[in-house]
């Protein structure tokens, strides 16, 4: 089986949640194990492996219900001013067909029936903790979180911009990356 590489140049929006303390499948502990090479990386599972296949079906089906054209980065967008903050967003919509015209972010899910019921309301902490670290690394305002639930149930829940949650997890990180270094 692979093994899926943390990035150890900064803090990505997949793993701000884990540093939070609000990830279910990951601790701070695990995270900075990780990125001072003293844990090795994680092991791709079937879950994230189906993940990755499935990410580009369901940027699709976002693409195709809202009529939006999606930007997808080919690499990690950093922060302005704090260089070890980065994101590497699913896909960014865009006004019209201009590629360049951001509106929103795009982040695509996969997941299990099992875990349907913390997906009623709103996407789960940790997802939404994700977002609010890409809207910071992006300006944007908005993000849109499409998730397959259990291969045939497609739902897009909005998260919009917290300023207030973001300087909160840039704190968390600062601390966090200061004791990396």
């Amino acid at each position: 089986m692979q093994t899926q590489r943390l990035n150890t140049h900064g803090i990505g929006a997949s793993e701000i949640a884990a540093i939070a303390g609000l990830n279910p499948y990951a601790s701070p502990w695990d995270i900075w194990l990780r990125k001072t090479g003293q844990k090795p990386d994680v092991e791709a599972t079937q879950a994230i492996e189906w993940g990755h296949r499935l990410e580009p079906a369901i940027r699709q089906a976002y693409a195709d219900k809202t009529s939006s054209a999606i930007f997808v980065p080919d690499s990690s967008m950093y922060h302005p001013s704090r260089n070890w903050a980065r994101a590497t967003p699913d896909g960014i919509a865009c006004q019209g067909n201009v590629l360049s015209a951001w509106t929103h972010l795009v982040q695509c899910k996969n997941v299990g029936h099992w875990v349907e019921k913390s997906w009623t309301d709103a996407p789960p902490a940790y997802v939404q903790l994700q977002e609010q670290w890409e809207m910071d690394i992006t300006g944007l305002a908005r993000a849109d979180v499409a998730v397959l639930i259990g291969g045939d149930d497609f739902r897009i829940y909005t998260v919009h911009r917290d300023d207030k949650m973001i300087g909160d997890l840039v704190a968390i990180a600062d601390d966090f990356w200061r004791k990396v270094e």
